[in-house]
């Protein structure tokens, strides 16, 4: 995504990290011929550049209908979908919900990114998740917004998950509660490419999963986790971009600009701001995510007053819809959509990427 800041230049977003399934050690994915294409564009990230594309599935993939998108005329996988299955999202223990072999295609093709969700506070309960050290961590800091950031599925707002597994709960005299999964998801991609997004959205479209986005677990309003669902956790896609002369493509806007990554945090962009000199519009919060549903809700700023609202510093978007497909949203091209992600709210319009470019103050 591209944004404006006070000098005014845009920001966009994309990601490079990944972490394994058994582990959430960061690193750079490898790029399997058979699972990727790279697409060779300058005005996008690197890992923007790794997609998947029709030509992919044709030719490489045995699962392709788990993972075709949502528009291809012989997606038999979709088709199923509108005819025969619930009304309902697919829960475990459906004889719809997925098995444990297309879950292993899904993460071998995302290059190992899939994490089976453990509560965070499943450490202070008996079982091998047991940890009696970051038990006390948990219980002395549970109401500190970086204790959950960096947790896969973790949420700030425990009463949308049921407010099930609380490290609370394990310690009191007398309690036999038990950690489960609750309204948490039942795994988390820990999305690095496009490529990866694609799959997890035309994998959850094609077997009939509820989907979620998650970056930090800034959400009250319980979008970013869901019973039974698989969650893409944006959090790695951190890259900023300066770009000094952005003009816009139906050239409203000229002027220096950020592109952001969907997993930039506020005070990450006010970082890279202050050392460019420029001033960007973001929240009061500094591990609120800037490009998902901070912007889609409209953006308040303690300098709101002075430059408007963060929706209205988005330049240009790039984000994966809800059929698969990367696209670009602007003044000039998916200009619904464009309008929609400015403020229209949280997850309306698509399964989202939301990499950007953003203008920025002097």
């Amino acid at each position: 995504m591209l944004v404006r800041a006070t000098n005014w230049p845009l920001l966009g977003v994309s990601a490079a990290y990944a972490a394994g399934a058994q582990g959430l050690g960061v690193h750079r994915p490898a790029v399997q011929a058979a699972a990727y294409e790279v697409i060779e564009n300058s005005a996008l990230f690197d890992f923007e550049k790794i997609q998947l594309t029709d030509k992919v599935l044709l030719a490489h993939l045995s699962d392709v209908a788990l993972f075709a998108f949502g528009d291809a005329p012989d997606n038999a996988l979709s088709a199923h979908n509108n005819a025969s299955f619930p009304k309902c999202k697919s829960l475990p223990g459906d004889p719809t919900y997925p098995s444990q072999d297309n879950w292993a295609s899904l993460n071998a093709l995302s290059d190992g990114a899939l994490i089976k969700t453990v509560p965070i506070g499943a450490v202070c309960y008996d079982g091998e998740a047991y940890d009696s050290r970051r038990c006390q961590f948990l219980l002395d800091n549970w109401n500190v917004s970086d204790t959950h950031v960096g947790d896969p599925s973790s949420v700030m707002s425990p009463i949308f998950v049921g407010q099930t597994c609380m490290p609370q709960d394990a310690v009191l005299p007398g309690n036999n509660n038990s950690c489960t999964l609750g309204g948490f998801p039942s795994y988390s991609l820990n999305v690095t490419t496009v490529a990866q997004i694609q799959l997890a959205v035309n994998f959850a479209r094609n077997q009939h999963l509820r989907l979620v986005i998650r970056n930090t677990g800034h959400d009250f309003l319980g979008k970013n986790t869901g019973e039974g669902a698989l969650s893409i956790w944006t959090h790695h896609l951190n890259d900023i971009k300066v770009i000094r002369q952005y003009e816009s493509a139906g050239g409203r806007y000229s002027g220096p600009a950020f592109k952001l990554g969907a997993g930039v945090m506020v005070y990450e962009l006010y970082d890279a701001a202050e050392r460019e000199g420029y001033t960007a519009v973001g929240g009061e919060c500094r591990t609120v995510g800037v490009t998902g549903g901070y912007l889609a809700g409209g953006g308040h700023s303690p300098v709101t007053s002075i430059y408007g609202l963060g929706s209205d510093q988005v330049l240009s978007v790039e984000i994966v819809t809800p059929d698969g497909r990367f696209i670009t949203a602007d003044e000039t091209q998916n200009t619904e959509l464009f309008w929609a992600v400015r403020g229209g709210g949280a997850a309306t319009p698509s399964c989202r990427e939301w990499n950007g470019t953003r203008r920025r103050w002097p």
